[in-house]
C-alpha cells in the first residue's frame, strides 16, 4: 500500500514516486511536548497521539520498561516524531502493512526493537543458516580502514550547558578490563584502551587522549546525554572499517548473514547486515 506523493508525466510516459506510508504519517505535524519527568515510550506514543490519529496500532516493543525524560521542544511529522522517540530509547522501528484476504487494508502496525547490538537483532533475523561465500553467491570483498574521524574521549552538552559532571560510570569488556569511564567532577567520558593504542601525540602521556565535543541541545536528561554521547565514543574510538561486497542474495532488511572470503589471509569472515534492499521486476 503505497500513497503517491509526486507526478511527473510527458506526453508518452509518466514516472510516479510513491511513499509506503499514509499521508498522515509523512505530513500531518504534531505539537511539542513538555516533559517533567521520565515516561515509558507508551505515555509518549499517547501524549502525543501519533498513532490514534494517524490510526497506526503499535505492535511489537522491547522496550516497555525503559523510560526517558525527552522534551520535545518544535512541531515535527508523525514519522519524525517515531523516529525521534526510536533513538532517544535506543531502538528500532519497523512498519508491517496488514492486508485482508481480497488485498484491502487491514490495518498498519509499527514495531519497536531494541537498537541492533549483537546481542539484541533489532528488525530482521539473523541469518544462521546463511553463509555468503566468495565465488559463490559474492564476487568481490574491498576492506577499507579509516582513521580519519576517530577520537578516544568525548565532552557532551545538552540542554542548558547540561553535563555530565554528577556521574560515576565505569564500563568493561568481556575480560574485565575498563572500556569507558567517567568520574564525579569530570565532563568527559574516556576510552582508555583506544587512547593507549591511538596516542594524539608523539610522545605518550597518561591524559593521551583525542578530545570531541558533542553536543545534544534537545536533551535535558543527564542519562540520556550520557548514552547519546557514549554511543557516539563507541563509534570512534576505533578505526572505522568498512567493506564493500558485491553480490547478491535475497534478504529482507536489518537481516543479518556471515560473508567468507578466502583470498584474505588470514581467511576473512565478517557478519554484515542488510541496511537496503533494491527490487528489480
Amino acid at each position: 500500500m503505497f500513497s503517491i506523493m509526486k507526478t511527473e508525466e510527458n506526453d508518452d510516459t509518466i514516472v510516479v514516486y510513491a511513499e509506503n506510508l499514509t499521508l498522515g504519517l509523512l505530513n500531518a505535524t504534531l505539537e511539542p511536548i513538555d516533559v517533567t519527568q521520565s515516561q515509558n515510550l507508551v505515555w509518549y506514543l499517547d501524549q502525543s497521539g501519533v498513532l490514534k490519529y494517524n490510526d497506526v496500532q503499535l505492535g511489537i516493543n522491547e522496550i516497555p520498561d525503559l523510560t526517558r525524560s525527552i522534551k520535545i521542544e518544535s512541531e515535527q511529522t508523525s514519522l519524525a516524531r517515531l523516529l525521534s522517540l526510536a533513538k532517544n530509547f535506543g531502538a528500532e522501528i519497523e512498519f508491517v502493512t496488514e492486508l485482508n484476504r481480497e488485498g484491502t487494508l487491514k490495518s498498519l502496525v509499527v514495531n519497536f526493537y531494541k537498537k541492533f547490538d549483537g546481542v539484541n537483532q533489532g528488525v530482521g533475523t539473523n541469518r544462521q543458516d546463511l553463509i555468503l561465500e566468495f565465488g559463490k553467491n559474492i564476487s568481490e570483498v574491498k576492506r577499507t580502514v579509516d582513521k580519519t574521524e576517530l577520537f578516544t574521549m568525548i565532552t557532551p552538552k545538552g540542554k542548558d550547558g547540561l553535563t555530565i559532571t554528577s556521574l560515576d560510570r565505569t564500563e568493561y569488556d568481556e575480560n574485565g578490563n575498563i572500556k569507558f569511564f567517567t568520574k564525579p567532577g569530570q565532563s568527559s567520558i574516556y576510552a582508555p584502551q583506544s587512547a593507549q593504542r591511538y596516542p594524539s601525540k608523539l610522545i605518550r602521556t597518561n591524559a593521551d587522549y583525542i578530545n570531541h565535543f558533542y553536543t545534544a541541545d534537545g536533551t535535558s536528561d543527564i542519562n540520556t546525554l550520557y548514552s547519546l554521547s557514549r554511543n557516539d565514543l563507541e563509534k570512534h574510538c576505533l578505526p572505522a572499517i568498512t567493506y564493500d561486497i558485491i553480490g547478491f542474495y535475497d534478504l529482507e532488511i536489518g537481516d543479518t548473514v556471515r560473508i567468507l572470503d578466502t583470498k584474505f589471509d588470514p581467511p576473512l569472515m565478517i557478519s554484515a547486515r542488510s541496511a537496503d534492499q533494491g527490487i528489480s521486476f
